[in-house]
């Protein structure tokens, strides 16, 4: 058997006449349209682009338009209420379905009884500086005096509907029994 050439066999910087058996030269490849220069540029624009936009996106999320709910206005002519999602730049008062006029006003709420209860079911009442009067205003259904942003009764006041010795004892009695008196 011949000894063929290998390549550990060749020092390193000599060319042996043979071609065949040693190390093969580099080939030449010819530079491609992003090579060099242009595609370094190319490069750190797309990559500074995609770094811009990625901020922008975390640090400036898009802005909801808000969505106002309906709310209970009264028409101060005829003290009828109706629902009304406000819009964007109106003004109060609000054009009242029964009067065709602006002259719907937003209510509050009166969750009390006049024997000091909590209700569910809220009484609507329309403030007295948007019916043109003077004075405080006092809810037609309990009697006490309802204010701007009017405040709910404390959740520990007994309901309407609720004996009041039910809320002491935790249970409330059968419908066949009445409350004793003392």
């Amino acid at each position: 058997m011949a000894s063929e050439t290998t390549d550990q066999n060749v020092p390193s910087g000599s060319n042996p006449g043979d071609t065949s058996a040693g190390p093969h030269p580099p080939e030449q490849t010819a530079g491609g349209p992003l090579s060099g220069r242009l595609g370094i540029f190319i490069f750190v624009v797309l990559f500074g682009t995609a770094g811009y936009l990625t901020w922008h996106t975390m640090t400036h999320p898009p802005q909801v338009k808000p969505d106002p709910p309906v709310e209970t206005y009264m028409c101060a002519e005829t003290m009828k209420t109706f629902q009304h999602k406000p819009k964007m730049g109106e003004t109060i008062p609000v054009e009242s379905p029964y009067t065709h006029r602006k002259t719907g006003y937003p209510t509050e709420k009166c969750f009390w009884t006049r024997d000091g209860k909590r209700k569910l079911k809220p009484t609507y009442v329309l403030l007295n500086k948007y019916r043109g009067k003077k004075g405080p205003t006092i809810c037609p259904d309990c009697g006490r005096i309802v204010y701007p942003h009017n405040p709910t009764p404390p959740p520990e006041t007994p309901l309407a509907s609720q004996p009041a010795d039910a809320t002491e004892s935790g249970s409330a009695p059968s419908a066949t029994t009445s409350p004793s008196k003392p």
